[in-house]
């Protein structure tokens, strides 16, 4: 049902997936993140709930990759966004934006409120204005723990 995202036989996941140190190319993904991927390769799993991931694919390449990952000091539904992040060779095309949106599209089929959290200074002044924009229009609850005002 899964495919794993390391090759048979290898303990190193594939080179778009490795650290950017590594030759990767998603600057916060780390490959531990990635788990494994739906059948149709369209999202990747996580079991236990605590963490969701979306992607974004052009011609059955994934160019871009979020994950939010569930507060563990609350024990409500509040997730975190732990990281948007966009192959810089398909950035500026909006795939970032798709990818705020499904988050807030399933923060609000399932019921999940998002907490922002310590965002670098340019990830915030990137995502601040999607976070508003879809936060509103999805009417998605949004805990400004650090006052960032968006």
């Amino acid at each position: 049902m899964f495919d794993i995202v390391y090759p048979k036989g290898g303990g190193y996941p594939e080179p778009r997936f490795r650290r950017v140190s590594n030759g990767g190319v998603f600057k916060y993904f780390f490959p531990t993140d990635l788990q494994k991927y739906s059948e149709d390769m369209s999202k990747v799993v996580e079991s236990d709930k605590s963490q969701y991931y979306q992607v974004v694919k052009s011609n059955d390449l994934i160019i871009g990759v979020s994950k939010m990952e569930r507060n563990p000091y609350i024990e409500e539904k509040v997730y975190w966004i732990s990281y948007v992040s966009v192959d810089p060779d398909f950035q500026g095309e909006k795939h970032a934006s798709k990818l705020v949106e499904e988050i807030f599209r399933f923060a609000q089929q399932e019921g999940i409120t998002i907490e922002t959290s310590s965002y670098t200074k340019d990830g915030w002044e990137k995502v601040r204005h999607l976070i508003k924009k879809f936060s509103e229009q999805y009417k998605v609850t949004i805990i400004d723990k650090d006052r960032k005002n968006y």
